[in-house]
């Protein structure tokens, strides 16, 4: 009769570990380098890339188009777009695109992807304060905008 119980116990764990992992989730795993280019050179393309890290993290190199609103500001700044636009997320580790997504989400917007962590973007970056052009749809290159170290 002990196994049944340690049998229970263990389904029961296996069950609780699977729904945490699914609440606390950084990132969307369903959303890769290759496929966030390829939404964002598409000319028709309606998704919001937005980098939630400092201004001063986003001069030194962000993800083409993206638009940067540090993610403590986010209540005071939202996007300037309508609540159902693909809002896609990212910062340096994934933490702070979490918290702004709950942000986001709060404030009414339905379509938030939590890229994650930048380190995760496979092609190049742009340097400066502005989001700049969407990446081609193949290869890849490093761009300055006329921002400072």
């Amino acid at each position: 009769m002990s196994w049944v119980w340690a049998l229970i116990i263990v389904v029961g764990a296996y069950l609780a570990a699977n729904i945490v992992v699914r609440r606390f989730s950084l990132f969307s795993s369903s959303l890769d380098s290759e496929s966030l280019r390829e939404l964002l050179s598409k000319e028709d393309s309606s998704v919001y890339l937005l980098d939630v890290r400092s201004a001063q993290e986003y001069r030194q190199g962000h993800i083409p188009t993206a638009v940067n609103i540090p993610h403590d500001s986010i209540g005071v700044r939202p996007p300037k777009v309508d609540g159902d636009t693909v809002i896609v997320l990212y910062c340096e580790t994934g933490s702070r695109s979490m918290v702004a997504k709950r942000h986001l989400k709060h404030l009414g917007f339905t379509n938030v992807v939590n890229f994650g962590p930048l380190r995760r973007w496979r092609n190049g970056l742009i340097e400066g304060n502005e989001p700049g052009a969407a990446p081609e749809s193949s290869g890849s290159s490093v761009e300055t905008n006329g921002g400072n170290r």
